[in-house]
C-alpha cells in the first residue's frame, strides 16, 4: 500500500498548480482596489449615490446605492461586488469599466477568462430596457481593434438579480497583457449592472490531465487494496 501511495505521490508532484488564478481581486472581497476604471468611483452609499452615469462602487446591495435599483446581492447571495450606472457619454466609444494588467503568463498558453454579471434595475417604480452589453479584450486600449476579443454578453433587463456567466479563451503573446471588461452602450435607461468573481486561469495540458488522472487512479487503487486488506484480516 505504501509503495503504490509513494507512486501516486511522485506521480502527482510535478503537475503544475491547476487553475491558478491570474486576476487579484476579482472577487472584489479587497474593496476597490487591484484594478482601474474610467468609471466614476463612489465611496459612500445613499438613494442618489450612484444617480450620475458612468459611476461605479463597490458594495454588497445594490439598493444601498440608488432608489430606484432593486436590492441585488453579490453572486453567491453575499460579498462585494462591482456596481455601476453605466453608459458611456451618449457617444459610441465604449467605456472601460474595469481593467488589470496580468502578469506572469506563460507566452503560448491558452488561458480562460471568466465574469459573472447581472442587472441591478429596478425596483417597481421604474424598469430599464435597454440591458447592459460587454464587451470583453486583452492586449489593448480599446476593445476592437488594438486588442483581442475574447468575450461579450448582454445582461437581459428581464433578469433583474440573476447572475449569468460569460466567458472566453485567448492565447498569451506576452508574459503581461492587459484585461479589460468594457460597457459597448451609449444607452443610459437600464444599463446599471453588477460585475462579480472575474477570472483568468491557465488550461491545463491534456498531458497534466492525464498525470493527474494517473495519480489519482493509482492512489484509488491504493485505497481499495487497504479495505479489502482491513476486510480479509478483521
Amino acid at each position: 500500500m505504501i509503495k503504490h501511495l509513494a507512486l501516486a505521490a511522485a506521480l502527482l508532484a510535478p503537475l503544475p498548480a491547476l487553475a491558478q488564478e491570474s486576476v487579484t481581486n476579482g472577487d472584489f472581497e479587497a474593496g476597490n482596489t487591484g484594478f482601474t476604471s474610467e468609471y466614476s468611483y463612489v465611496g459612500a452609499p445613499g438613494p442618489n449615490a450612484l444617480y450620475a452615469e458612468s459611476t461605479y462602487t463597490v458594495g454588497t446591495n445594490s439598493a444601498d446605492y440608488h432608489n430606484l435599483w432593486a436590492s441585488v446581492l453579490g453572486h453567491g447571495g453575499s460579498g462585494n461586488f462591482l456596481i455601476a450606472n453605466g453608459v458611456a457619454n451618449g457617444n459610441a466609444a465604449a467605456f472601460n469599466v474595469f481593467s488589470q494588467q496580468l502578469t506572469g503568463l506563460a507566452v503560448g498558453q491558452t488561458y480562460l477568462f471568466s465574469a459573472w454579471a447581472t442587472n441591478t434595475c429596478c425596483n417597481a417604480d421604474f424598469t430599464g430596457t435597454n440591458g447592459s452589453p460587454f464587451l470583453v479584450s486583452v492586449n489593448g486600449s480599446q476593445p476592437l481593434p488594438n486588442s483581442i476579443l475574447i468575450a461579450s454578453t448582454t445582461v437581459d433587463t428581464s433578469q433583474t438579480g440573476v447572475w449569468t456567466q460569460f466567458s472566453g479563451s485567448f492565447v498569451a503573446t506576452a508574459s503581461s497583457m492587459n484585461l479589460s471588461i468594457y460597457n459597448s452602450t451609449p444607452e443610459a435607461s437600464g444599463n446599471d449592472f453588477g460585475l462579480d468573481d472575474i477570472s483568468v486561469v491557465a488550461v491545463p495540458e491534456p498531458a497534466a490531465w492525464g498525470m493527474m488522472i494517473g495519480g489519482f487512479g493509482l492512489a484509488g487503487l491504493a485505497m481499495r487494496r487497504r479495505v479489502r486488506t482491513t476486510v480479509r484480516y478483521a
